[in-house]
């Protein structure tokens, strides 16, 4: 591990200096050290990786008095998930239950801002009534996000050494089975004044737009209630995993007091062994930035966590400031 810090280390100070010397990175090295940890993707989530029945039950008794620091860690938040009623259930029929896969397209329209994304904007504001979270309101605003399924090598807590020392809030999506088997990094989120959403309870291979609605109510509120009993933090921001969505289930996230999240920068970083060549990556996501954007990262990948400071210097450089959603 050692070792692996000196290389990280290293590998963004070349960065920042000049783009050139991150050219011979090899990025490989790192990832084939990589050792994932507990469960959290997907294919993992079973019983295994989540809370077992007996503890659930557990007797008070065996229930340990709560350590100081998660006393601390209590945010007494006023619980914003809603109850959502028969009549509300049958209303969301009205809107289409088709499922389709989110996208977007780099072109820009004459107001500076992704046509696809602004396209989808409009169709969910008309749809829904109500904003979905595509594009911040505020043109100077970037805001970084973090999908959370897997972890590697504490590599979600470089990210976190990163953005403190760049004095940078950022959003980060997580499942229950990430929540669960990493509690300490959850603590670190949200003690650090980062925003934490939700990807849901079960992570269904299916997608969670394919779940009837009242199963995806039920997934929402398991993941909603683990969080807020836990911390005293009411969650209200939501990413598809897997970016199928539909409008009645963005209907019903918006009735239970979510808002639907998603994002118009992105690369393909989600997978740990794929060899991704730090320099075009940061090119590509540092090029890619217009008013407004959102970009989703998988800390699953080392040339994430990379290039993350070096991502924030260059936004920063074209103007741009760079925290949570406005």
């Amino acid at each position: 591990m050692k070792r692996r810090n000196m290389i990280i280390t290293a590998a963004v100070a070349a960065l920042s200096v000049a783009i050139a010397v991150i050219v011979g990175l090899s990025v490989s090295n790192m990832s084939a050290s990589g050792k994932k940890t507990e469960a959290g993707s997907k294919e993992e989530t079973d019983s295994s990786s989540v809370a077992p029945a007996e503890t659930e039950a557990s007797s008070e008794e065996e229930t340990e008095a709560p350590s100081e620091t998660e006393e601390e860690l209590n945010f007494h938040m006023e619980n914003t998930l809603r109850e959502l009623t028969t009549d509300q259930f049958a209303a969301l029929s009205s809107l289409s239950n088709e499922v389709k896969r989110y996208y977007t397209k780099p072109d820009l329209n004459d107001k500076g801002r992704p046509i696809e994304a602004s396209y989808f904007e409009a169709i969910f504001k008309q749809k829904l009534g109500t904003d979905v979270r595509i594009m911040n309101t505020d043109d100077k605003r970037v805001t970084l996000s973090f999908a959370l399924a897997i972890e590697y090598d504490e590599n979600t807590d470089y990210v976190l050494n990163y953005l403190s020392a760049k004095d940078v809030k950022a959003v980060f999506f997580v499942s229950y089975s990430y929540a669960f088997n990493h509690p300490e990094i959850i603590r670190r989120i949200l003690l650090e004044g980062h925003t934490l959403g939700s990807m849901g309870y079960s992570l269904p291979e299916s997608g969670f737009a394919r779940l009837s609605l009242e199963e995806q109510y039920n997934d929402l509120k398991k993941m909603h209630d683990y969080v807020y009993e836990t911390y005293g933090y009411s969650m209200d921001k939501f990413f598809y995993g897997d970016l199928s969505y539909s409008l009645a289930s963005m209907g019903l996230l918006r009735d239970a007091g979510y808002q639907t999240c998603f994002y118009t920068v992105s690369y393909n970083d989600t997978k740990h062994e794929d060899v991704i060549d730090a320099a075009g990556f940061l090119d590509a996501m540092s090029s890619a930035s217009h008013k407004g954007a959102i970009y989703v990262l998988h800390t699953t990948n080392t040339a994430s966590l990379i290039i993350t400071p070096s991502l924030i210097d260059r936004l920063r450089e074209q103007d741009y400031e760079v925290g949570v959603y406005n």
